[in-house]
């Protein structure tokens, strides 16, 4: 049960690494910082 509870951690750390970057690339391409040119 013990590895269940930690794998259930990584998981939901992985998650949030995962929409903090998604939420960053979504923000630049908005305010124009990507394609510019």
């Amino acid at each position: 049960m013990r590895w269940l509870a930690q794998q259930h951690k990584a998981i939901l750390v992985i998650r949030l690494f995962m929409v903090a970057v998604f939420v960053m690339c979504g923000s630049v391409k908005l305010a124009g910082g990507q394609f510019y040119g």
